[in-house]
């Protein structure tokens, strides 16, 4: 979208709460998410807010590909060592700096869609719809730690889970 105010690019991840789920959450989240210290390797999250039955947050714009498509169009069939090694440390750093929060963030949906290589800078870690260690557990289980699938809250693990799979998805072309 454009932020017609500021003249500039932003991302909008819209989601709608399952019937039973509190608003609540969802607002302490986004308030947390603007307090964010900045990081090279995150964008920057601009607003939050709920447009009828929708919680939208917006954030800037970054520009780049997915892991998964990289390693779809270009794999061979993952993409080589040298490549993983280069990129990705940034991304590992921006999990550390999550985690590192106080309070501690835990961004719950680190996977090659969520994990941008950008033209000109670090690889970055961007919020998915799922994002902030919610419960959400539709989509790909690959690169969600197995314990969730119990109902287990979210950890820091659970995101270096998340990140390991991806790796292991640009290294191999296969998710583990």
């Amino acid at each position: 979208a454009i932020d017609r105010r500021h003249d500039r690019l932003v991302a909008l991840k819209v989601r709608r709460p399952a019937p039973d789920e509190a608003r609540e959450p969802l607002r302490t989240a986004g308030r947390t998410l603007l307090e964010l210290r900045s990081h090279p390797a995150l964008p920057v999250v601009r607003d939050d807010f709920f447009l009828d039955d929708r919680h939208v947050l917006v954030m800037d714009w970054v520009d780049g590909t997915h892991v998964e498509r990289i390693v779809r169009e270009r794999g061979d069939p993952g993409l080589a060592v040298a490549t993983v090694l280069g990129e990705l440390p940034a991304v590992a750093d921006a999990v550390d700096h999550l985690h590192q929060h106080r309070p501690r963030l835990i961004h719950g949906d680190i996977r090659p869609e969520t994990v941008i290589i950008t033209p000109d800078g670090p690889a970055r870690l961007v919020f998915g719809v799922a994002a902030l260690g919610s419960r959400v557990t539709e989509g790909p289980n690959a690169y969600r730690a197995p314990e969730l699938g119990d109902g287990v809250e979210p950890s820091p693990a659970s995101d270096v889970f998340g990140l390991a799979a991806t790796i292991v998805y640009a290294l191999t072309g296969r998710p583990p």
